[in-house]
């Protein structure tokens, strides 16, 4: 499901929509299947009481609950435009997928997920999380698909074990 017809979804069910009012959509996160996307988790902030509000849209819509925003201090929440975005997620994760075989196909892939925010410009954000515990954050555009990427190792430290 693509972001637009996810917030379609919202619109389309009153109660919901009717909750969202004076709130703005700032960001979206999908967990994967495979390169696909599935449901979402839509946020809408509220300016006047500094809240995000979560929607879960699958199957049905649902507002799932309020909190803080998580965001450092002095820093603002960006709201996102759909106008704005000329990638769609479906090509994001093709860029994403192009990227990631072409410079760590060699590292197994154990989970996916996809994050559209916006700052000065919408952007997507595929996190791809491999099995040997590094982090591939593979950014794309949302306006031209461009892409970058960073990546994060995590390990637990010298003569540390997890627990």
């Amino acid at each position: 499901m693509e972001i637009t017809e996810a917030l379609e979804k919202v619109r389309n069910q009153k109660d919901v929509n009717e909750k969202l009012q004076g709130k703005c959509f700032c960001s979206a996160l999908s967990f994967l299947d495979g390169w696909k996307t599935g449901s979402w988790e839509l946020n809408f902030y509220d300016k006047g009481n500094d809240k995000i509000v979560s929607v879960s849209v699958g199957e049905g819509v649902k507002i799932k609950d309020e909190g803080s925003p998580f965001k450092p201090d002095g820093s603002q929440v960006h709201t996102i435009d759909v106008s704005d975005l000329q990638v769609t997620a479906a090509r994001a994760l093709e860029l994403a997928k192009e990227y990631y075989d072409e410079n760590h196909k060699s590292l197994v892939v154990q989970r996916l997920f996809v994050a559209l925010h916006g700052a000065k410009a919408p952007y997507w954000v595929v996190s791809v999380i491999t099995k040997s515990l590094v982090i591939v954050a593979i950014n794309v555009d949302a306006r031209d698909g461009k892409v970058s990427a960073k990546m994060h190792q995590f390990g637990f430290g010298k003569n540390k074990k997890a627990s």
